[in-house]
């Protein structure tokens, strides 16, 4: 892979002329009708292959840059002139040629000034950028500037004595056609002098890939011709903090000998488990040579010991069959008439499906609702009742539509602005509806978001809008700089607290009394007393350290391997499903983190990484942090980060965590996360590896990490008689991750399972895409003694089932039914642990992390092992937990 970011740095050290590959050589001020001709002369210096990677833009009447507004196409030789003007006719007749580029860039006048640049970078200048040019030395109103040979570029600073200019009006002398003029633009005359230059050093490529256990590395240095020269190697960045490696200090050529050399890196295999890490190095202070643009090279390192935990797979989940349903979103079920009622976003509809045959699935009945509003977004089912949410066309009210089993409908009510989930109470006496209360693509109507509670004491049939209480949030409106200093994101222009919240999600905790609403974008949680239907708080979620080894990902879609490292930035979790499960009297709640922008016509805080100002002393390496190949496809949010106000970011915030967590409701704290656990599990997944972090439609490698990832959207919780899991639905990648979560502080990881072709390069592809909702269905609620997971799939407008073969036995009861190999004593505080027959053990921690490995032993020592609990993996399938103390 050749080099293709180095300009930041070329522009950073200020190479000379010879390290660039265009120079801006003169500008044009004409007075012929209408002003013209107007142009900008710029010359190559090195062929280009592709031109479109350099561009112009002009900064008018002293307003400052406007940044690249036209980029050049196709290719250049070295010693071309490029030529863009404000039109064509004019300039053709004048100067005998047409101009290589036609656009209004070129319209200057002789008081504005010209910036060259390569991709976002200025590499020349002419003109003062904030400085109207009338009165200056380098106005040239009706006339023209010209470099002189020999110098330049100048970067972003002007350097006026690297110029002459003809004067004020020297075009004036024949306003007809110029051709009098007495001073005519010299153009084509810019020279180099190149017959006493250097030979150039350079990398001969921008990067390389290898394994922490390779031992070393060699990179190749080249100089364009044989000479003496020495040049030094400086490292300038690395993300290892054990420097588990070293490199040589610098690198000598012989006139005569080879122009290629390599530099080895030795590479330290600590044989711990660490993140990936990079080391970029540079060629500096070179003698009997010039630096070429090549000069910084990256070394990304991938740890050989850091893998995905091994599925327990405990429960024997196994893909069954799908289904094709126009517009599914939401799934909901019914024990009772073994139905399934699955929501029809793009008919405004709801889908009743026969689940008697959970193999066989066959529609029953469509009910349409569009009478009721523009999109039916949630739908939840309570013993024979089913309630829809129906959003309007604009960002009106929404309604409730409620409909038997058989899909009549019963009564609807009003409710608050785009209802976007709703559920029933476990005791099903209400049902509380989300309504987001987004504001329109123009940002000129944001409604509040709210909470609907409805009352279904009074029987379904019955209900009027009497019986629906509608919680805003206008008591905290007065307490907006104590939110946002807690956390909560509070940033719509304009907006108050009560327009900037926006209830997602609704998850109610088993006695009926208490609701936990997610307010996604706002990365916070509201926390609902039923009884008295009172918002009682609003907490944050907080944000997750990516600079800690647990918490790695991988950031960009700019190189083609998976890159697993930690950087100095923070995620806001923005949970979109949560749901809730009690363990011991303590309550806690499962997130979903996948992250979500506002991104409007009238407002956007959606930016990537390179294309922002970073604090110099937060990110003292922003140079190669915001490389493509590194954080610079990140896209992070322009609202949180300015920590001091003075314009650039201190603190950079990414969506989502790419994680599950668990939050304990009591204190408030996340007692778990996934750290980088989905990622890694897709890394090694030996059917989907291939398209780590593809999108929902189409599989191309790694194409949403520079995003957020497999986006876990989806989540569901279930008792499986003594075990709690977590069902987690991944939204680009698609499929379910489960994790057993019995212990809330140290999950295990149970298996992945997901249903979608994989073949590369394919747009859209076969199977199930995008899951977005996730039930489970338990044995004792359908006619097979097997548990179910159903997903409603929302890109492929599927619904796939999932059967549980393993859910009829207890945990326990399960080991001991399918291994006759037993450890023992458990628990151990020291010495060996014995096994009830000679097997092969591999020992993994809570995370499924492998510690240690043995073949066809009957005893192995535990001393080694710190204090908790363990998990054995036997040869012959079965697993078994144990404790050490």
């Amino acid at each position: 892979m050749k080099h293709f970011y180095i300009t930041i740095l070329v522009v950073l050290l200020g190479l000379t002329t010879q390290g660039q590959d265009l120079i801006l050589t003169g500008v044009y001020d004409g007075n012929l009708t209408g002003g013209t001709p107007k142009a900008i002369e710029i010359y190559v210096v090195n062929d280009i292959p592709d031109l479109s990677l350099y561009g112009i833009g002009s900064a008018n009447n002293g307003g400052g840059t406007d940044g690249n507004e036209f980029s050049f196409e196709g290719m250049a030789n070295a010693g071309d002139y490029i030529y863009v003007a404000s039109e064509e006719d004019n300039f053709t007749a004048f100067f005998g040629f047409a101009p290589t580029f036609v656009n209004s860039v070129a319209g200057i006048n002789g008081d504005d000034a010209v910036e060259l640049y390569n991709g976002d970078n200025v590499i020349d200048t002419f003109g003062e950028i904030d400085v109207d040019g009338t009165g200056t030395a380098w106005e040239y109103a009706d006339g023209w500037a010209y470099r002189t040979s020999d110098t330049g570029p100048d970067g972003e600073d002007f350097i006026i004595a690297n110029w002459t200019f003809s004067g004020i009006n020297e075009n004036d002398d024949d306003i007809d056609s110029q051709a009098n003029a007495t001073n005519p633009w010299p153009l084509g005359s810019f020279t180099i002098d190149n017959s006493s230059s250097e030979p150039f050093i350079s990398f001969e490529e921008s990067l390389t890939q290898t394994t922490e256990n390779a031992g070393e590395v060699t990179i190749d240095v080249s100089i364009t011709e044989s000479a003496d020269a020495t040049v030094e190697v400086v490292l300038v960045y690395t993300t290892d903090e054990a420097s588990s490696f070293s490199v040589p200090t610098n690198i000598a050529f012989t006139a005569g000998g080879d122009t290629t050399v390599s530099l080895t890196v030795d590479i330290t295999d600590n044989n711990q488990t660490n993140n990936d890490y990079l080391v970029a190095i540079e060629l500096q202070n070179p003698t009997g040579a010039t630096l070429s643009e090549d000069y910084t090279h990256t070394l990304y390192v991938l740890d050989n010991e850091s893998h995905a935990p091994i599925a327990a797979n405990v429960l024997d989940t196994q893909f069954s069959n799908n289904l094709e349903v126009n517009g599914a979103e939401i799934v909901t079920y019914d024990a009772g008439t073994e139905r399934l009622f699955i929501s029809n976003s793009d008919d405004t509809a709801v889908e009743i499906v026969d689940f008697s045959n959970p193999s066989n699935l066959t529609f029953l009945s469509t009910v349409v609702l569009n009478n009721f509003g523009a999109e039916v977004t949630s739908v939840s089912a309570y013993e024979g009742i089913v309630a829809v949410a129906v959003r309007a066309e604009d960002t009106s009210n929404g309604t409730v539509v409620f409909i038997d089993s058989d899909g009549n409908i019963l009564s609807n009510v009003e409710v608050g602005s785009l209802p976007d989930m709703l559920t029933f109470t476990p005791d099903g006496t209400k049902v509380l509806v989300a309504n987001e209360g987004e504001p329109n693509d123009d940002y000129d109507i944001d409604p509040e978001g709210t909470i609907s509670i409805i009352d279904l004491t009074n029987g379904v049939e019955n209900i009027t809008q009497n019986d629906v209480t509608s919680l805003n949030f206008n008591d905290f409106d007065a307490s907006q700089e104590t939110l946002a200093a807690s956390g909560v994101r509070i940033f719509g222009p304009g907006a108050s607290v009560s327009q900037d919240l926006e209830p997602e999600y609704i998850t109610i905790t088993e006695d009926s009394t208490t609701a936990y609403v997610s307010l996604q974008e706002n990365n916070a949680y509201a926390i609902v007393d039923i009884e008295t239907s009172t918002i009682t708080a609003i907490e944050p979620y907080g944000f997750k350290d990516h600079s800690l080894t647990e918490n790695a990902f991988d950031a960009s879609n700019r190189i083609d391997f998976i890159f697993m490292s930690s950087w100095n930035t923070l995620g806001m979790y923005q949970p979109d499903a949560i749901a809730n499960y009690d363990v011991n009297g303590t309550n806690y709640i499962v997130m979903a983190n996948e992250g979500d922008a506002r991104d409007y016509d009238g407002f956007s805080e959606e930016e990537r990484v390179e294309d922002i100002n970073l604090d110099p002393t937060a990110y003292p390496n922003a140079d190669i942090i915001q490389l493509e190949e590194n954080l610079g496809r990140l896209n992070i949010t322009t609202v949180t980060g300015d920590t001091d106000g003075d314009g650039d970011i201190d603190q950079i915030y990414s969506y989502g965590a790419r994680s599950f967590s668990i939050l304990d409701t009591n204190t408030g704290e996340i007692v778990y996360d996934s750290g980088d656990v989905l990622e890694r599990i897709i890394k090694e997944d030996p059917v989907y590896g291939v398209i780590f972090n593809a999108t929902d439609d189409e599989n191309v490698l790694k194409n949403r990490s520079d995003d957020k990832g497999p986006e876990p959207e989806a989540v569901t919780v279930a008792q499986i008689n003594d075990d709690w899991y977590a069902f987690i639905g991944l939204e680009r990648i698609g499929g379910i991750a489960i994790f057993n979560i019995t212990d809330p502080t140290s999950p295990i990881f149970e298996t992945y399972v997901n249903n979608r072709d994989t073949t590369l390069d394919v747009e859209n592809p076969e199977g199930d895409l995008a899951p977005e909702g996730i039930i489970y269905i338990s044995p004792e609620d359908n006619a097979t003694e097997n548990g179910y997971i159903v997903v409603a799939n929302e890109v492929s407008a599927t619904v796939s089932v999932y059967v549980i073969n393993n859910d009829v036995l207890s945990t326990e009861s399960f080991s001991l039914a399918n291994t006759p190999t037993i450890a023992y004593p458990n628990p151990v505080q020291s010495g060996n642990i014995y096994f009830s027959k000679v097997t092969d053990v591999t020992i993994v921690d809570l995370l499924g992390r492998v510690i240690s490995q043995e073949s066809q032993v009957s005893k192995t020592s535990l001393d080694q092992l710190k204090d908790g609990i363990y998990i054995l993996q036997f040869s012959d399938g079965s697993t078994q937990k144990i404790i050490k103390n």
